[in-house]
């Protein structure tokens, strides 16, 4: 299963790898590229560079941030 983060999910919250059994923190894992049209961010392991999941990032703040642009 996928690793589902918010933006709202502290960075000291502890993740595991399910791949290489690496744990750390949020703060830590290797971010991917934004993906603007499903407004998220993948993320990796930063052991074995294997994807982990993704940040689900608040539609709200992307709305905001375009309006102050």
């Amino acid at each position: 299963m996928h690793l589902i983060l918010e933006d709202a999910d502290p960075d000291d919250r502890q993740v595991e790898c399910r791949h290489c059994h690496w744990q750390g923190s949020v703060s830590e894992l290797k971010k991917g590229d934004y993906l603007s049209l499903t407004n998220i961010t993948e993320v990796f392991c930063p052991k074995c560079s294997r994807y982990l999941g993704f940040i689900q990032h608040d539609v709200k703040d992307e709305e905001d941030s375009l309006k102050n642009s």
